[in-house]
């Protein structure tokens, strides 16, 4: 029987987000400040980039990046890929270990041991190589600060009942978040709890943990991962050692 859950393997089913940005207002932009979450001594990550991944065969294709707190999740154009992993920063030197691959459309892992090494500087570029030794897998990322979203957001926007997207593209799983990000939800024979927190209220980017418990055809295990909340819209991706899962939902009394 083919896994299914509030947060389904399909990630793809995220592009309606993408299609979504643009009736709520985001888009592409960047921004040239100096800033962010870091130290004064250290650059910062933290935000949404897009950009461009170039293989070594010279091929290229788009690419998003969301980064808090030393998290990072980066997922293509098409939702075919998607990366996620812890990174490091050190002045403006920014490095990350055993990075993690899935399928998009499977939500399974492909490979780990992915080794980013490049630089950064604060709301404005990320030039990086990330590198698979095992299977001689290189590319070089180039990424520019997203300030469109830089929204002011708070746990009210969070807070209230939410309609999530189903494995057909039916917006039939409801959840409620309450006044602290705290969520639970039941879905054929599925539970997922957790709570959503916002890393910083200046940017449209939220943090995400949630446990799956049920039968075998569900995503079962604990996750951590990233977000964006826009305008009554919420996309969620959380990974672990074996998935990444995605959810996209609107909040109930939006109309799209």
């Amino acid at each position: 029987k083919e896994k299914n859950n509030m947060f389904i393997s399909r990630v793809l089913i995220s592009i309606l987000f993408i299609a979504t940005l643009a009736s709520c207002g985001g888009g592409s932009g960047g921004s040239g400040s100096s800033g962010g979450s870091g130290s004064s001594s250290n650059e910062s990550a933290d935000g949404y980039w897009e950009g461009y991944s170039t293989e070594s065969d010279g091929s290229s294709y788009q690419i998003d990046f969301l980064s808090s707190n030393g998290k990072y999740i980066a997922f293509d154009s098409d939702f075919e890929t998607i990366i996620s992993g812890s990174l490091s920063i050190s002045r403006d030197k920014l490095t990350s270990t055993n990075s993690k691959s899935y399928d998009g459309s499977t939500g399974d892992l492909v490979f780990d041991g992915i080794e980013v090494d490049g630089v950064v500087n604060s709301k404005s570029k990320i030039i990086a190589d990330m590198v698979q030794s095992e299977y001689d897998i290189k590319s070089e990322i180039s990424l520019d600060y997203n300030a469109l979203w830089e929204d002011k957001i708070s746990y009210s926007d969070l807070s209230g009942s939410w309609d999530f997207l189903d494995e057909n593209g039916d917006y039939n799983n409801s959840l409620q978040v309450d006044s602290r990000g705290n969520f639970s939800s039941e879905y054929d024979g599925c539970t997922t709890s957790g709570r959503v927190t916002i890393p910083n209220n200046m940017q449209s980017i939220v943090s995400i943990e949630f446990n799956i418990t049920g039968d075998d055809t569900c995503y079962l295990g604990n996750y951590t991962g990233l977000g964006l909340l826009n305008d009554g819209v919420l996309i969620m991706i959380g990974t672990n050692n074996q998935y990444a899962v995605g959810a996209l939902g609107i909040k109930s009394d939006q109309n799209y």
